[in-house]
């Protein structure tokens, strides 16, 4: 391994462990900016409160995941179960597909910017997570071409054949007659023509 890649892995680390620690901080700023706002009567805070949720969790999710495998190294008869199927779809959730889901879920915090403001400030910390997720995406697909340029291997079921002659020179014979004689052939030739 290259300097310049261990040093790119190294950056990409600590680059994950930014977007995790931010998306946590942005989670906790949207709880405390959604109590706010429920406590003025907005309607607004009940929606940020939500949301709140739901970025709490999806930016914990990887303390619970090592919990998860914790419990099915205990038992593994658990991981036919229903739960860790669900659980297994939820981990499917990120990168890109959490940085859409942010951008989709900040909308409504730029509605009404006059009555609402610290909702803009928020707005603002989700979009931020969202572009983290998606530069964490783009890392990561560089890294998976960089794999498959190394290994190179590609399937193939069919034999490589090196020298194409020599394969026709075992199969064909050039002193070998033709099977069928040339008047046979012209006679079907003739008669598809009369059809």
């Amino acid at each position: 391994m290259s300097p310049r890649s261990l040093q790119c892995t190294q950056c990409m680390e600590y680059f994950m462990w930014v977007c995790r620690i931010w998306g946590v901080m942005t989670a906790v700023g949207l709880w405390g900016v959604g109590v706010e706002t429920c406590f003025r009567m907005e309607p607004l805070g009940v929606y940020l409160v939500c949301i709140a949720a739901v970025m709490s969790f999806l930016e914990t999710i990887f303390m619970f995941h090592y919990c998860v495998l914790a419990c099915l190294q205990q038992d593994p008869q658990m991981r036919h179960t229903c739960g860790i199927k669900t659980w297994g779809i939820l981990l499917k959730l990120d990168n890109w597909k959490k940085g859409i889901l942010y951008i989709v879920i900040c909308v409504p915090c730029f509605v009404q910017p006059h009555k609402v403001w610290m909702a803009i400030i928020s707005g603002i910390m989700v979009v931020i997570t969202a572009l983290f997720y998606f530069l964490k995406t783009i890392q990561g697909r560089e890294e998976d071409l960089n794999i498959s340029s190394i290994e190179n291997e590609t399937y193939d079921r069919f034999e490589v054949i090196e020298d194409i002659d020599d394969v026709f020179d075992d199969n064909f014979d050039s002193n070998d007659p033709l099977p069928l004689s040339t008047d046979e052939t012209l006679a079907e030739q003739e008669e598809i023509m009369d059809v």
